[in-house]
């Protein structure tokens, strides 16, 4: 039987992740300690200012037998996902703690939510097919329901378009016109979080890089990269590994000019979830956008955005940072 040290399983399994997650695993691993969060987070009320709460209130809710036993798990959770008001003593959830209880709420802790293919008013970009929207596993999809979509990867839905990530809580009480356009708000606000060298998920610095098929085949889904788009832009979190792929042309929305030049020409800067039939706002101009490889080394390329005769054309490097602007 191999040697495998002295460490614990956490210890062994947390690699990058560093001693300080398998501290924070630890410390949750215990019924009492999730009920402190769970009961804090049902006690917490930002809209009035009413976020804390006595040691006797959490004794009481969570129907603990051993007063003793139970301030504990207190000072267990306080510092890394709890603190201790120092005017009142009076307990809240700290932002970490917040969050975990949130992702439950949100969505982690909802078995399997899912949306079988649904037709929805929004035609292919690609053949002007109709398309369909789905839902599994924290993902809404747009499928066309005629081509072959952007990519014939395996592991997505024959016909993708996009893939939106988006938390189960999200489905509540929406048709599936109104799911896809709440997802294209909060996949537009993760991408330019993203753009912008924020990771949208944990606050951590982004790495942003320009791909570029070499050997593109521009009819239909290219054999060699396996997409219909030549240039890609991919965004990953050197923290939590977080991923974002999209194009250039969708990037390109989030620069000020574009923004302008769309404005100046009497459309809306940005969507919302409420106004899905119908709306003439940026985003659902991509398609009409036009990129160009201008530089092979380093790799560059153009997005020119036409508008009633006018140009607007966008520069991006290989670490997709604009350096020019021409209108």
């Amino acid at each position: 039987m191999a040697d495998t040290g002295s460490n614990t399983p956490l210890e062994s399994a947390a690699g990058a992740a560093g001693p300080h997650a398998t501290e924070a695993f630890a410390l949750l691993a215990n019924e009492t300690r999730l009920a402190i969060l769970l009961a804090l987070w049902e006690l917490h009320d930002p809209g009035t200012g009413d976020t804390a709460a006595t040691f006797s209130e959490l004794y009481d809710r969570i129907d603990y037998d051993n007063p003793g036993n139970f301030s504990y798990h207190l000072n267990q959770l306080e510092g890394q996902f709890i603190r201790k008001r120092p005017d009142d003593e009076r307990y809240e959830l700290r932002k970490t703690g917040l969050e975990i209880v949130r992702s439950v709420i949100g969505g982690a802790g909802v078995q399997d939510a899912r949306l079988e293919p649904t037709e929805i008013d929004r035609e292919c970009h690609l053949c002007g097919s109709p398309t369909a929207v789905s839902y599994e596993d924290g993902t809404v999809y747009q499928v066309c329901t005629e081509c072959a979509g952007m990519t014939t990867r395996e592991d997505l839905p024959n016909g993708w378009l996009n893939g939106m990530k988006f938390d189960p809580a999200g489905l509540t009480d929406r048709s599936a016109e109104e799911l896809f356009a709440a997802a294209e708000v909060a996949a537009y606000r993760h991408m330019r979080t993203m753009f912008e060298g924020l990771c949208s998920a944990c606050s951590g610095p982004v790495d942003a890089s320009l791909e570029v098929c070499e050997d593109h085949d521009a009819d239909g889904v290219c054999s060699t990269c396996g997409r219909v788009p030549a240039y890609t832009v991919q965004f990953r979190c050197r923290v939590c590994k977080d991923f974002h792929g999209t194009t250039p042309e969708v990037v390109s929305v989030f620069h000020p000019a574009v923004v302008a030049f769309y404005y100046h020409h009497g459309v809306a800067p940005q969507g919302h979830t409420d106004e899905h039939d119908g709306l003439t706002y940026v985003g659902n101009q991509e398609p009409d956008h036009e990129t160009e490889l201008i530089s092979e080394e380093p790799p560059q390329v153009e997005v020119t955005i036409t508008l009633d005769d006018e140009e607007l054309r966008l520069t991006f490097d290989g670490t997709v940072t604009v350096t020019d602007v021409t209108w």
